[in-house]
């Protein structure tokens, strides 16, 4: 497995899981407030509608890591991560990107059950895409650090 690749993968899978943890918290004691969770983007373009029980919410789950770790590999193998200077910046203008890239693919595609975000949710879910790309380039930089310092 090439290099990049497989940090890409590793950093991918950790930033989309560390993620959904508070996407799930705030979805399931906060529905007012986070009433599309990240998990359902993913079940609705997989199920044509949203997941329903825990299954379903599983499978989508794994969907939306799966996604996760595809933008990883994107921002990996970008230019934008070569200059070291403001990583966690870049990280944070890459999560609200992809959250408005997705947005606009919803609105675009006219995806009904999705329409429905409030304030809440809207700040939320761009926030959380945030907290992802800082976790992203965090985790790139880590696994750069471990294997520069296994190298010795």
């Amino acid at each position: 497995m090439d290099q990049k690749f497989g940090k890409g993968i590793m950093a991918g899978i950790a930033a989309g899981l560390i993620k959904n943890i508070p996407n799930a918290i705030l979805h399931i004691f906060f529905p007012s407030l986070n009433k599309i969770a990240f998990w359902d983007y993913a079940g609705t373009i997989a199920l044509g509608r949203l997941p329903k029980g825990p299954l379903e919410i599983f499978y989508a789950l794994f969907l939306e890591t799966l996604f996760s770790t595809f933008l990883a590999l994107i921002f990996i193998h970008s230019r934008f991560l070569n200059q070291s200077d403001h990583f966690k910046w870049k990280g944070i203008f890459y999560g609200a990107w992809i959250w408005f890239m997705v947005r606009a693919a919803v609105l675009g595609f006219d995806i009904k059950v999705l329409l429905n975000e409030n304030l809440g949710n809207s700040v939320t879910n761009l926030l959380l895409s945030m907290l992802y790309g800082c976790l992203l380039v965090c985790a790139i930089k880590a696994l750069d650090k471990k294997r520069v310092g296994s190298n010795q």
